[in-house]
């Protein structure tokens, strides 16, 4: 194992989101996102974003950072009880190399676009780093992020029809698909 985080858990914990939200705890404990908020509550909100897709898709979207961010590797993944659609989820949308350029983030996103669950953990991971940029200072870093993930966004649109930032993530075929404000006139 490359990894010595959750000795604690015991075996096949990844099969359960309990045990996904413990390893993200554990793998972010005293990391902190660009405005110095635990880094932790970002995976939670896109676990949570993902409720609609599935236990598989919640697991992967509290995990989706833990091989970039930590000693953690695809194949402690497996040891651990993830399903192999959840360790594909998070292969997919995990950083082999910098995406300082856009061709770079283009490359990432359009990989884990060929997933299909690591589609909807992209997106909701770029929806939700889109969601706080309002506390990051007006400036270069700003900008430039703002523009990253408008065109991350036109791209995930592409390949999810309907997607964009601040919208609901809903699988093809929800109920909520098929209804339309007519059909809530009477209410």
């Amino acid at each position: 194992m490359g990894s010595s985080l959750p000795r604690t858990l015991g075996y096949e914990f990844l099969s359960t989101v309990d045990g996904a939200m413990q390893l993200a705890i554990e793998a972010h404990t005293g990391q902190f996102d660009k405005q110095g908020q635990p880094y932790i509550l970002h995976p939670m909100r896109v676990g949570a974003s993902l409720w609609r897709f599935g236990d598989e898709a919640v697991i992967a979207g509290l995990i989706h950072d833990v091989v970039e961010d930590s000693d953690v590797t695809l194949l402690d993944l497996e040891l651990w009880g993830a399903s192999p659609a959840v360790v594909s989820a998070v292969a997919s949308v995990t950083k082999h190399a910098s995406e300082a350029n856009w061709e770079a983030y283009e490359v990432s996103i359009r990989k884990a676009m060929s997933d299909p669950i690591g589609m909807w953990v992209k997106a909701a991971d770029v929806a939700d780093n889109a969601s706080r940029l309002d506390g990051i200072p007006w400036g270069p870093l700003r900008k430039r992020l703002e523009s990253k993930y408008e065109r991350a966004a036109a791209l995930i649109a592409s390949v999810i029809p309907g997607y964009r930032i601040g919208g609901a993530l809903r699988p093809p075929g929800d109920i909520l698909d098929e209804l339309s404000d007519a059909d809530f006139q009477d209410l």
